[in-house]
C-alpha cells in the first residue's frame, strides 16, 4: 500500500482525498487535531437540505455545532455558501458550543418545535409595514419599540408614524451592529439614530409638558406652565429658634475668645425672633 498523501486529506464519508485547505471546512473542536472537519464539504452539501429542519438537525448534530434558526435563516439569505456561511458566523461569538446549545434542545420534541417556526411567518401587514428582509424575531424587537415610543410621545401625524418606523429600523441596524462588534457602523449608525431623534423630537428634552420636560427650559415654556397650572406659592422656610440662638450664640463666643472675653452662657437679649419675621 502506497504511503498516504501528506497533502491532502481523507473524507471519511467518501473515503477520498482531497485538498485539505479547499474541500474541508474548519472546525474548532478538541477533536479534531488538524482544525479541519472530518467530512469534506461536497459530502456534508450532498446530504443537507437547507429547508428541512430535520436534515439539518442531522448535519449539525454529525458535527457537533449548534443550531441557531435566526443565523442559520441569515445565512441562507447570503448569496454564499449556506453551511459554510454559518459555520463562519456562529465560530465568531460561539466557539465552544456544540450540537447541545441548539435552539431546539430542552424542547418536548422536534414537533414542537417546527410548530414554532411556522407560528413565526411574518404577516402580510407587518411585511408592509416594515419591509421584507426581517427575521420574526427582528420584527417584533420592532415592534416592541415602535409601540414603546407610541406611548410615550404624542405621535399622531402620518409623517411623524413614518420617521418613527425610520427610527426603529436605524435602532435595530445599530444594536445588531454593535452585538457583532462592527464598532464603525455602531458609531455611523448611532450617530443618525441621534440625528432622527432630534428632527422628530421623540427625545425626553423636546417634551412640552413641565413634568416631562428635562434640562434648560426657555421661559416662553415656563410662562405657559403658569398659565396652565397657575402660580404655586413656595412653602414657607421653618427655622428652628434654639438652632438660630445657637448659632448666633456660637459666633458671638468665636469674637469675644479672641478679644480675650468671657463667653455667653445665652445669647443675648437682641437675639431675632423667628416669629417676628
Amino acid at each position: 500500500m502506497s504511503r498516504q498523501n501528506k497533502d491532502k486529506k481523507m473524507c471519511i464519508k467518501c473515503l477520498k482525498e482531497k485538498n485539505p485547505e479547499r474541500d474541508f471546512y474548519k472546525s474548532y473542536s478538541k477533536w479534531h487535531g488538524d482544525g479541519l472537519l472530518p467530512y469534506c464539504k461536497a459530502c456534508l452539501k450532498e446530504n443537507l437540505d437547507e429547508d428541512d429542519i430535520n436534515s439539518i438537525r442531522e448535519v449539525m448534530r454529525v458535527l457537533d455545532r449548534p443550531y441557531f434558526h435566526e443565523a442559520w435563516e441569515k445565512a441562507k439569505k447570503s448569496k454564499s455558501d449556506t453551511l459554510g456561511k454559518y459555520l463562519k458566523d456562529i465560530a465568531l461569538n460561539f466557539k465552544e458550543e456544540t450540537y447541545d446549545n441548539s435552539d431546539f434542545i430542552n424542547k418536548a420534541n422536534i414537533r414542537v418545535y417546527e410548530e414554532h417556526l411556522k407560528g413565526s411567518e411574518i404577516s402580510d401587514d407587518l411585511t408592509l409595514k416594515w419591509g421584507s428582509g426581517y427575521t420574526p424575531l427582528e420584527i417584533q424587537q420592532l415592534e416592541k419599540f415602535y409601540d414603546d415610543m407610541i406611548r410615550a410621545n404624542d405621535i399622531t401625524t402620518p409623517q411623524h408614524k413614518a420617521q418613527l418606523e425610520l427610527l426603529c429600523k436605524v435602532y435595530l441596524e445599530q444594536n445588531k451592529a454593535l452585538a457583532e462588534k462592527r464598532i464603525g457602523d455602531f458609531k455611523n449608525l448611532n450617530s443618525q439614530y441621534n440625528q432622527i431623534l432630534r428632527d422628530s423630537g421623540f427625545r425626553p428634552i423636546d417634551k412640552q409638558g413641565g413634568g416631562e420636560s428635562v434640562g434648560i427650559r426657555t421661559f416662553s415654556q415656563i410662562w405657559e406652565e403658569i398659565e396652565r397650572d397657575g402660580f404655586i406659592k413656595p412653602a414657607p422656610i421653618e427655622e428652628n429658634q434654639d438652632i438660630v440662638d445657637k448659632t448666633i450664640m456660637y459666633m458671638a463666643n468665636y469674637t469675644r475668645k479672641l478679644l480675650n472675653l468671657q463667653s455667653l452662657e445665652s445669647p443675648p437679649d437682641d437675639t431675632p425672633k423667628v416669629s417676628d419675621q
